[in-house]
């Protein structure tokens, strides 16, 4: 059986609660502001040495668009640079998206992307790349 790589994108900006459940379970990347930044900041300084830390851990990255579409997918390069198929192995084939509607735009960057599996869940948006 393949195993399987997650990695949450969290692109609210008030969602620095979520963070202790999220880092335990997967990699997160987590749009920069304040409040994340702050959540962020104490991870760091409380976090051992991991092993993998592209498996579990937090990133931030910076606001460079308003719209969440265009936000989703900067977020997903990065993510693609870092944990895509070059970059870790296995490479990243689920992301679970925090702070995106299912909208048509936000729908169609996840397909761009290869997310052909596509559900809404209690926490956010979750998609997933099949592996042949």
């Amino acid at each position: 059986m393949t195993e399987h790589h997650r990695v949450a994108i969290v692109i609210d900006e008030h969602a620095s609660v979520l963070l202790p459940t999220l880092v335990d379970r997967c990699h997160v990347w987590l749009v920069d502001s304040e409040e994340n930044t702050k959540a962020a900041e104490y991870y760091w300084a409380q976090a051992n040495t991991l092993e993998d830390e592209l498996t579990c851990g937090v990133t931030t990255f910076a606001r460079q668009a308003d719209l969440p579409e265009q936000l989703l997918d900067i977020a997903l390069e990065l993510v693609e640079d870092h944990h895509g198929e070059f970059s870790h192995d296995p490479s990243v084939d689920e992301v679970l998206v925090i702070g995106a509607k299912s909208t048509d735009a936000v729908l169609a960057v996840l397909r761009g992307w290869g997310y052909t599996e596509i559900r809404s869940e209690a926490e956010g948006l979750v998609a997933r790349r099949i592996r042949e």
